[in-house]
């Protein structure tokens, strides 16, 4: 933590003071040792019922020199710059029974989805509980601290590998046919899904919980054993290449699938 924590801990407490508030739990880049300017607070508000927007905007007249209430672009979201400081704080609203029911499918149930499948499991657990009204996510985190189940891990490679590129609804098999029709927009957008199902796969294998979509490679690099050949300087030499007219895009992603296939077959988590 650092010199900013008064003013936040000031927003807790008041938060804390509407009745539906369950938890607010802490994380996000700001946190960590290696923070920077551009480093913010992540804020997540667990309540029953929701936080009203008339409590939510006195928040917002009180703490913040700039607001932007009520984003639901991923979830019900607050973001907002502290007066003063200028310090960008995400406030991201749970229902606290929903974020049980999604871990019990995640973590216990071993439910795999397409991309990002351990993200709110390792928010859970990696965020510092700031108030817990009635110790409601201090026993979540407790009862979801526990090791990563190896079926989730094939669950995770079962429901994704195949989307490289095996099937005919592959990433790569879309790409091949936005590319002949010159939809651009759609080629970004199935190279952002083959990529989200890829490193799903990656932290799945290591058993590590997904840390969401920053820094992949430098987390990837640093903190996990168990990596395709070649996997960095394959996926940089493909961005850095991605707009150049000779470069075969769908050629390189199945290298890229190549490479990690092998290393599935190593792990006997697929079989030829």
């Amino acid at each position: 933590m650092n010199g900013y924590d008064g003013i936040l801990l000031e927003l807790v407490d008041d938060f804390s003071k509407c009745e539906s508030v369950e938890a607010i739990l802490l994380s996000g880049s700001r946190t960590t040792p290696n923070f920077d300017s551009d480093s913010d607070y992540d804020l997540y508000i667990y309540s029953k019922g929701g936080v009203p927007l008339e409590f939510r905007e006195k928040i917002a007249d009180k703490y913040f020199n700039y607001a932007e209430l009520n984003n639901t672009t991923w979830e019900q979201e607050d973001q907002g710059f502290f007066k003063g400081i200028n310090v960008q704080v995400d406030i991201v609203y749970r229902d606290v029974e929903f974020i049980e029911g999604m871990l019990e499918e995640i973590v216990i149930k071993c439910t795999a989805s397409t991309g990002y499948t351990t993200c709110f499991w390792g928010n859970l657990i990696k965020s510092d509980i700031l108030y817990d009204r009635n110790g409601k996510l201090n026993l979540l985190q407790k009862k979801f601290d526990v090791d990563y189940p190896e079926q989730l891990k094939k669950n995770i490679v079962s429901k994704n590998f195949p989307l490289l590129n095996k099937i005919i609804p592959a990433y790569t098999n879309q790409i091949k046919k936005a590319l002949k029709r010159g939809d651009l927009v759609s080629v970004n957008h199935r190279i952002s899904a083959f990529f989200e199902s890829y490193f799903d796969i990656i932290f799945a294998v290591n058993m590590k919980l997904h840390p969401g979509e920053k820094k992949l490679l430098k987390i990837t690099g640093e903190q996990l054993e168990c990596l395709p050949e070649n996997m960095e300087a394959d996926i940089r030499e493909f961005f850095e290449n991605l707009h150049r007219k000779e470069f075969d895009i769908v050629d390189k992603l199945d290298m890229i699938t190549d490479r990690l296939e092998k290393l599935l077959e190593k792990m006997d988590l697929i079989t030829d």
